[in-house]
């Protein structure tokens, strides 16, 4: 699910119990009942916090002093910094937001002082640093000074301005989130896939970023570049003593990105929204996917007042599960092996950090809605060891110039880390000789590397010479490099013999950052050497490679790499090239299809051709919402200048191809949305005797907006056909689905379809596409062919008609007329037994109740037929629910209050299996999907029990308008035609946007048809879908939600 915060509560848990008082007892004194009531409050907050054993869990900070946190920073001498947003998630008004400051006075684990440190809108991320407090607060990064030492800033400056959007494009959520300070004096950015347009640094720096990613400044404000880029809405940055990055990515509901556990390299393409499904190969790869979730924060610890096992690893905040993870780490080759153990479970959490005592401080969004809806909402808890007693924090500015070098080597990062900012502060260069020492002795390696950087910083380019004598010592040579490659100012001056030296190293993280380094100095001369390490056995250095060399236009290197004595190059070489539109690389390519005969050359040009056809469209500043399209390679594809030459040459060659060069050329223009004259009859010729061709012809096909009948008879064909996988014929379904107004698609979805309804048991994917067809609301419009097929000839056809009929019938939303006219042909079909037989088979089909009597009567008709259909229905409709139901009728919902509801259902545990057939017959399959296979609909469900509590579930399914999950509101449209639609947001691409009303029918909207568009504060979930259900049938229905995996 996307990041986003809360669900509301039913019961309260900050209500205070009123104690009872003794007969002849003293009333207790203002004092001492305040005291109880806080000691009350206290232990309800803290009620189902579970931490491991050696540990200790306070309040640390709770209502009305610090309500709705989004995040914190702990200086390293114990005051907290707490982000409050009472906005959320999705509110977007004004002042609203501010940066509470707490002090433990008496080191108990609980605040006793409290004041507003400074004020801003949507603060997201905080980073402390000796009287400066650093908030990102979208759109800008600004640095708060408190310079007189009071806890109060009395000054600002802005470092980046327009990072993110402002609270007049709406709320804070998939914006600029949280920010991290590395010991490389970098402030690391989580930007959510808002992106931004055009953020300016302090120095004038511009950088636009579309989409989710990690950008990062300097602390001044200068340097605004882009680290990363294709993630989806990361809330936090975690970052090791060793400048490893990592993010934990949120889902997107279902349509295939789950929540990833990412080590984040420098220049990485991490594939969201359009490369991760068809193009994975050319994506870093996950370190771990989670399934469903919502992370928030992240930290990495490092600290020597902790338990073995938990003072060196990451951390991560899952609010959709409600709990911290600790992620053991383990090296692998220029990357790493995450696991994941549950380390702090409680409501929510948001963010954490740690202070310089190993206290560790986690914020909590507990009872806590999408907006502002009661005050009490929220705490802070404190997660201290028992066992290990940890020395006060030393005062860095009282501390001698040689300390502060000693204090580099401390076994704590905080310490480390703030030690170094004080010398940087001082400035003197006399450091320089104590830091290069610290980095040469056989101390450890964050000691060592906490030396490097903060040389780097002190002496600027003057670090040059003793940076290159530290990148000869092995264990230092990846920090030296990345410290030398720092600035990009001054990169003539920098040598390049160490980073050529260390393309070749043993160590692949030193290639890593050769590589990297190369790039960032634009050495193009290098290119070259760098060659080779597009191949690289390790994945990391080889996708770092090819990104190098795209950024030094490496158009003549790469192209002489298409030899087919390096075939090893060649998959690198056309990565390159692709990402490459210029005129010279077509020109290359095109020259070397001509004359190079070998095979597996003129497919590495064709390939990249393919590729080269269309490139990314200049962003409009547009947001893709939470259900962007991602069948990629572009998100709006766009033509340029040798789009057509490409195009021609294409051609030529499909013309002239033999059957296998034919075959593969055709799914290559299929992946890359190519569509030339010819392809498309041409691929439905070769599919039937190539199954992979097949698939590609049915995943191009099924999407288009045009269909003709030789694509119809293709898709309708495969539809059918059993032997298919039925992810196939799903997708074959759906393309016939998109075009029911003609009467030949619908002919070949009715001939499809009816191979599945008699299944006993379905494929998920099928059966969900099924309901679809079913719940069409165009059915309702055009009547006449659904109710001629009732009569054919072929029964199973014939049912399937039924089965539409019913579904028009039960609707409420169905027009009148259709109703009427729906009734007149159901009674009519009880005179006929061949009629009656597919009119029973339907309603078993779809466990349709309100026949149960006709049922009953037919289970002895004289007709055989009738007779078997009545015996299937009677058994799918289970008759005999008196006695499942204790033998007598039982209230519904809708005659029950809510909160009655919400507490019966916590005592009855429910029956999955029929929770399942619930899910069925109310229609919740028309705009949930259940699996990540299925195309994304409206919320997924997969998972769902673990991120939700019953309660929680209760409250979307009878009071849907109540929260409405984040991009799943009611949009209008109204098109330049003057027609108006409404419903959620199914699939939005660059061209074009899906959706899907409340009776599951779907539409395609081209884009430049919308002449308007808005929202509503509505649920496109209707009320009332609940209300003929019972207590135990609401309990099976979530019993079945809470049984769902999340993949």
């Amino acid at each position: 699910m996307s990041r986003r915060f809360g669900v509301h509560l039913i019961t309260s848990l900050f209500l205070i119990p009123l104690g009872t008082i003794a007969l002849g007892d003293e009333p207790a004194s203002p004092a001492v009942r305040s005291e109880s009531n806080k000691q009350n409050t206290e232990k309800k907050l803290l009620e189902g916090i579970k931490a491991p054993a050696h540990f200790k869990v306070t309040l640390f900070a709770a209502p009305p002093d610090v309500r709705y946190p989004a995040c914190l920073a702990a200086a390293p001498t114990g005051e907290v910094f707490v982000g409050i947003d009472e906005n959320g998630s999705l509110d977007a008004k004004a002042d609203r937001g501010r940066v509470v400051r707490c002090i433990d006075d008496d080191g108990d684990g609980k605040a006793d002082r409290f004041n507003v440190f400074a004020k801003m809108d949507s603060p997201r991320g905080l980073i402390f640093d000796a009287g400066t407090l650093y908030v990102l607060h979208p759109p800008k990064l600004t640095a708060f000074h408190d310079d007189d030492g009071d806890g109060v800033a009395e000054r600002s400056e802005v470092l980046v301005d327009g990072i993110g959007f402002d609270l007049k494009f709406r709320g804070a959520d998939h914006t600029t989130n949280g920010i991290r300070l590395g010991i490389d004096g970098w402030i690391y950015v989580a930007v959510g896939d808002y992106g931004f347009i055009k953020a300016v640094g302090k120095d004038g720096t511009t950088l636009q970023l579309h989409g989710g990613g990690v950008a990062r400044v300097r602390t001044d404000g200068t340097g605004l570049e882009q680290f990363s880029r294709g993630q989806r809405n990361i809330y936090d940055v975690a970052i090791d003593p060793l400048m490893n990055v990592f993010t934990r990515d949120n889902t997107n509901d279902g349509g295939g990105w789950d929540v990833r556990l990412s080590q984040v390299i420098q220049t990485g393409q991490y594939g969201y929204p359009s490369l991760f499904t068809r193009f994975s190969d050319e994506i870093v790869p996950p370190l771990a996917d989670y399934g469903g979730g919502s992370p928030t924060g992240s930290l990495y610890i490092q600290e020597p007042g902790l338990p073995p096992g938990y003072g060196d690893a990451l951390y991560t905040c899952e609010w959709g599960r409600s709990v911290v993870d600790r992620h053991p780490l383990e090296p692998q080759g220029a990357g790493f092996k995450a696991g994941k153990e549950p380390f702090v479970e409680l409501p929510r959490p948001t963010d954490m950090d740690i202070d310089g005592r190993s206290h560790i401080y986690i914020s909590s969004w507990r009872e806590g809605g999408f907006v502002f809806d009661k005050p009490d909402v929220g705490y802070v808890v404190r997660v201290s060891p028992t066992d290990i007693a940890t020395p006060q924090f030393p005062d860095l500015k009282a501390a001698s110039d040689e300390q502060l070098v000693r204090h580099l080597a401390a076994p704590s990062d905080v310490l480390r880390l703030n030690a170094q900012r004080e010398i940087l502060r001082r400035g003197k260069p006399s450091f320089a000789p104590g830091l290069e020492a610290l980095a040469l002795a056989d101390g450890p390696l964050p000691s060592r590397v906490a030396a490097i950087f903060t040389l780097e910083q002190l002496l600027g380019q003057k670090a040059q010479d003793g940076l290159v004598r530290l990148a000869k010592v092995d264990p230092l040579r990846e920090f030296a490099l990345r410290a030398l490659a720092d600035h990009k100012s001054g990169a003539s001056e920098i040598p390049t013999e160490p980073f050529l030296n260390a393309l070749t190293d043993h160590n692949p993280r030193v290639r890593l950052q050769a590589v990297i380094g190369l790039a960032r100095l634009d050495h193009r001369d290098a290119a070259q050497t760098i060659l080779p390490r597009i191949a690289d056995e390790d994945p990391l250095v080889a996708h770092a490679a090819i990104h190098a060399l795209v950024s030094l236009h490496a158009v003549d290197v790469c192209l002489k790499a298409l030899d087919p004595a390096t075939p090893r190059l060649i998959p690198g070489a056309v990565r390159v090239l692709q990402g490459l539109h210029e005129s010279r690389t077509v020109d290359g390519l095109i020259q070397r299809l001509e004359k190079d005969r070998d095979e597996a050359t003129q497919r590495a040009c064709l390939k990249a051709l393919c590729r080269l056809y269309h490139r990314e469209a200049d962003w409009d500043g547009r947001w893709w919402g939470t259900r962007p399209d991602t069948s990629g390679p572009y998100f709006t594809a766009a033509a340029w200048s040798e789009t057509d030459r490409i195009g021609r040459t294409l051609t030529e060659t499909l013309k002239k191809a033999d059957t296998g060069l034919a075959g593969w050329l055709i799914i290559e223009l299929f992946k890359n949305k190519v569509d030339l004259e010819g392809s498309t009859a041409l691929a439905i010729k070769l599919a039937g005797n190539d199954p992979t061709l097949r698939t590609a012809t049915v995943e191009l096909l099924s999407g288009q907006q045009n269909l003709s009948d030789d694509t119809i008879r293709f898709l309708g064909a495969v539809a059918a056909a059993d032997r298919e996988t039925p992810a196939l014929r799903t997708k074959a379904l759906r393309g016939l689905v998109r075009h029911l107004d003609k009467p030949s698609a619908l002919d070949a979805a009715v001939t499809g379809f009816a191979t599945v309804t008699g299944l006993e048991s379905r494929d998920s994917a099928l059966n969900g596409v099924l309901q679809d067809f079913l719940r069409e609301g165009r059915h309702t419009r055009n009547l006449k062919p659904i109710l001629a097929f009732v009569d054919d000839a072929d029964p199973a056809r014939s049912a399937l008609a039924y089965s539409v009929l019913l579904e028009i019938d039960r609707n409420p939303r169905s027009p009148a007329e259709a109703k009427a006219a729906v009734r007149k042909a159901i009674d009519g079909a009880w005179s006929k037994p061949k009629t009656a037989a597919s009119l029973l088979r339907a309603i078993g089909d779809g466990r349709v109740g309100t026949y149960a009597l006709q049922v009953r009567n037919r289970l002895k008709d004289p007709n055989q037929d009738v007779r078997d259909a009545a015996t299937v229905a009677a058994r799918h409709l289970d008759l005999d629910h008196t006695a499942r139901r204790g033998g007598k009728p039982a209230p519904t919902i809708a005659t029950l209050a809510f909160d009655q509801v919400v507490a019966d259902l916590q005592k009855e545990k429910g029956d999955p299996s029929l929770g399942a057939e619930l899910f069925q017959k109310q229609g919740c399959l028309a705009c949930h999907t259940i699996s990540a296979d299925e195309p994304p609909k409206g919320p997924f469900l997969g998972g769902i029990g673990t991120r939700y509590s019953r309660a929680e579930l209760t409250e979307s399914i009878l009071k849907p308008n109540a929260k409405i999950a984040q991009g799943f509101e009611t949009q209008k449209f109204a098109t330049i035609a003057g027609l108006q639609h409404e419903g959620f947001v199914v699939r939005e691409a660059g061209d074009e946007v899906e959706i899907r009303n409340a009776a599951g029918e779907v539409t395609v909207l081209p884009k430049s048809d919308i002449e308007e568009r808005g929202k509503a504060e509505t649920s496109v979930m209707p009320t009332g879908l609940a209300d003929t259900l019972t207590i135990a049938d609401l309990a099976s229905l979530l019993a079945y939600l809470e049984s769902l995996k999340a993949k």
